[in-house]
This record gives C-alpha cells, structure tokens and sequence, in this order.
C-alpha cells in the first residue's frame, strides 16, 4: 500500500530477516556442537531431573555396545554396577543440587562385561531451577586394568619382601643358635663335670639334715625341700646339656612298647588331680628300638603334658598299629595348649617359654625319634590340649 507508511514495512522485514539469521546461526551452532559429540571419542550425555536418558552421543555404540535409541528414554541407573549404585546416586542428587561433580564408576555393557567410567557432570538450569545434568562419560577401563595390574605386582613384591625379609631373619636366628650349640656343645663335658660334684655335695648335705633333725622348724624344713628340688632341677639341666651334646646312635633290641609306655609313666610323678588314661592296643608287635631312648622321649612328652595342667585334666597315652609299616604312639592332654606362634619353634634348640629350663627337652626327643626312623608331631589349641603323636617304623634292624 503505497499510502501506509513505509518505515513499518521495513521495520517489519528487517525483524524477520534477523530472526531468520538467528535461527540460521542457532541450526549451525546445533549442527556444530552435535557434530563435535558425535566425533569425540567421550560420550557426551543428558538426563532430566529423574535420570532418564534425554540424549547420548553415538560413541556409547563402541564402549556399551548400546545405540543411542537403545537408551534413549530409560534410566542410567539400570547399566549402573551393582556395587557402585549408591556413589553413582549421591553424586547425581549432588548435581541436581547445583554442583559440578566427578566420579568414576563401572557400567555393565550388552553383552555383560563390565567396563569403568569417569564421569564429570554439571547441572542444566532452566531460569534458577536445574531441569537436568549434562555429562561427559571417559572410558579409563585400560587405565583401571593397568592400576590394578601394578597393584598385583605390587603385593606381589612386598609378599616376595617380606618373605625374603623372614627367610633372612630365620637365618641370621638358625646361625646364632647354631654358634651357640657349638659353644654348648664344647663346654657341655667340662661343665657338667664341675657342677655335677657341687651339686652332689649339696644334695648329700640337705639328705644328712633331712636325717639328724628330728624335728625341724618348718621353715628349716620347707627350705630343704627348695633345695631339694632345686638341686634335682640342675641335675636335669645337666643331663640335658650332656645329653644333646653327646648324642649317641641307638643301641637296638627287641622292645615290647607297652613295657616301655608304662615305665615312662611310672617315672614321671603324675599329680593325683590328673587322670590317666591308657588306651593301648594288646596286638603291639615288638619292635626293634633303644628302650633308655624312646623312654626318655615318653618321659619327655608326658612331664609338659603334665606341666601344662597346673590345676589338673586328663593324660591320654593311646599305642596302635593301624596297619603294617608304623606304631603310633600319642600322648594328649587337656592343658592350656600351646599358642599358634610358638609350635613352629617348639623343636628348636634353645628355644623355651618357661622361666626355667634351656630349651633342649622337645630338641632332644625329636633327635631321638628321628634316630629311631621315626616322626614327631604336634597339634595345639589354646584352652583345649595338645597331641603329641611319634610315629615309629615296624621294619626290623640285626641287633648290636
């Protein structure tokens, strides 16, 4: 209209051709962006306020195996690990709160694997309200495998450390020992001759006052009785020097076990608060062994057995033959049993938890039945008892 005013009608197209442009410049941008998601190799993703899927790059394809209309409309949460749900839940409601967040967790894939992610997440306003979060999903499954490959090695070599580190600490402890045993070993005659006859003198002595008084006070008497029994306490740590450092070879004959199993309980003085029980088979064979030996071996075993119930149990003395190679001979009690760290160490030389004593008892005895061609075990647990079990082969020897 050639009468109306001609500045509306531009004013008119002017708005239009901008609004044109804008949408022009908004489509490219649109095309630019979504091109740049479609070409990197993270995914890039939205969700709405509930977790449901809005959009994800073509890129899931190659790391999920899932297209993005398989995901479209559904929820995260459902290819989210098991185990890593509620870290992935608390950083999502994180987002929603307004706040960047970052997380790795594991999604599991189509076909069932498992594969590791990074996430880094900001939320989507719409005015001051956050309508949804927006992502950036990192495949670090290799990096993972390589972390956990290095944390394998890792372990793998402090193990080997330690270990070597305990191989070295038991070695330097065996040469200390053995340099011990080589010094006991050349001062064992010497010394056990020289204290044997001090120690006879005195022992003569408390029998000669024990004999002319008549009626002692008793403390007179109770420190004739210490002296007694430590006196006898010496001799036996003698005879036990002696002993291990003059081992001698077996000196074999014909031994019926049972004669040697109840003479070694004779000799052990049993406290009347312990029950004996003996549980031997009547069709022992004989067997070729040194008596004096294998009875100082019982004797052995049954004084800790005894030791070990200071308020009183049950001795179990048990000899079968369960078949044609073997005696086994086992002796159990019902004592405060032996701790788990210890029974690794129990035959060594030297080696004692007790105040008193030097540690050569239970060396002695696994010395004597491993002369015999024998074994000797032991099984523990603490408050329960302790099972020592020697195993002694049938197979005859020409007798010295």
């Amino acid at each position: 209209d050639s009468s109306g005013d001609p500045t509306g009608f531009v004013a008119i197209v002017r708005d239009v051709t901008e609004r044109k442009w804008a949408e022009e410049a908004l489509r490219e941008s649109e095309e630019k962006y979504r091109d740049l998601a479609e070409n990197i190799n993270d995914i890039i993703y939205t969700v709405d306020q509930n977790g449901v899927i809005t959009y994800i790059s073509p890129v899931i394809e190659s790391v999920l195996g899932y297209s993005p209309d398989d995901l479209l409309g559904q929820s995260f949460a459902e290819k989210i690990h098991q185990e890593d749900m509620q870290s992935a839940a608390e950083s999502f409601l994180n987002t929603l709160s307004g706040n960047s967040t970052m997380g790795e967790f594991r999604l599991l894939t189509k076909s069932g694997e498992v594969r590791w992610i990074r996430s880094s997440n900001r939320p989507i306003f719409e005015g001051d309200s956050v309508i949804g979060v927006a992502g950036v999903l990192s495949d670090i499954t290799e990096r993972k495998q390589a972390e956990e490959e290095l944390q394998k090695h890792r372990d793998h070599l402090e193990e080997l450390v330690q270990k070597r580190t305990k191989e070295l600490e038991d070695a330097q402890e065996q040469l200390v020992r053995n340099e011990k045993l080589a010094v006991l070993g050349q001062l064992a005659g010497g010394v056990g001759h020289d204290l044997r006859n001090p120690l006879g003198a005195i022992k003569n002595a408390a029998y000669f006052l024990n004999m002319v008084l008549e009626e002692p006070e008793s403390e007179v008497k109770e420190t004739l009785e210490i002296l007694e029994q430590e006196v006898a306490a010496a001799e036996h740590i003698i005879s036990s020097l002696l002993d291990f450092a003059r081992q001698k070879p077996p000196i074999w004959r014909k031994v019926d076990i049972k004669d040697v199993v109840n003479k070694a309980l004779s000799r052990v003085d049993v406290p009347g608060n312990v029950e004996v029980v003996r549980q031997i088979d009547e069709a022992l064979p004989e067997i070729m062994a040194d008596p004096d030996q294998l009875g100082q071996v019982l004797v052995n075993i049954i004084l800790n057995a005894v030791q070990a119930m200071p308020e009183g149990g049950r001795l179990a003395v048990e000899c079968q033959v369960p078949g044609s190679k073997e005696v086994i001979i086992s002796i159990t009690d019902t004592g405060v049993g032996i701790p788990a760290e210890v029974l690794p160490k129990l035959f060594e030389p030297l080696f004692t938890t007790r105040a008193k004593g030097i540690g050569l008892g239970m060396a002695i005895t696994k010395t004597l039945v491993e002369g015999h061609g024998g074994t000797i075990e032991v099984q523990s647990e603490m408050g329960q008892g302790t099972t020592f079990t020697v195993r002694l082969p049938l197979g005859m020897r020409k007798e010295d």
